[in-house]
């Protein structure tokens, strides 16, 4: 019999409630006074040029659902910063202390998501290296997950 991947099992939010949770992500995320950038972006890293960008990570997920109807749901998503160090180690070090730092802002600083209730938000992995491309440009990154919780519909 082979493994099930735990992740699989849990089922998606429904889409709608998936787009409106991370459209209010967007905006909370670009609140935080620690960004070296104008604006995160969703999922849009440019090259050549210093940017963050924001992606959800595998879909949101209820991860624990009540008798009435109630549930949690987890949504993990992924800080992208992009920038180009050179040579320079401080440059590398310096994109994943400002990430560290977004993250313990998030933690301090819930979102609004109107009706939804944010339970928790975690940094899943801290930052680090994720990719390095030939032109020079590194992609630097941080995971985090928040769980929020959906009243039921009585």
């Amino acid at each position: 019999m082979e493994p099930r991947d735990k992740e699989k099992e849990l089922p998606l939010v429904d889409s709608e409630e998936e787009n409106t949770v991370t459209r209010k992500i967007m905006i909370w995320l670009n609140t935080c006074p620690m960004l070296p950038v104008n604006i995160v972006s969703y999922e849009d890293i440019q090259p050549d040029t210093e940017n963050i960008a924001m992606s959800l990570n595998n879909g949101a997920r209820i991860v624990e659902q009540n008798i009435i109807g109630g549930y949690t749901a987890e949504y993990q998503f992924i800080l992208i910063y992009r920038i180009k160090p050179g040579t320079d180690i401080d440059i590398r070090l310096k994109a994943d202390e400002t990430l560290e730092r977004i993250a313990q802002w998030a933690l301090k600083n819930k979102p609004d998501l109107g009706n939804l209730k944010v339970r928790q938000i975690e940094v899943i992995d801290r930052a680090g290296i994720a990719a390095t491309f030939e032109d020079g440009d590194e992609d630097h990154q941080i995971t985090l997950s928040l769980q929020y919780y959906v009243s039921p519909k009585l």
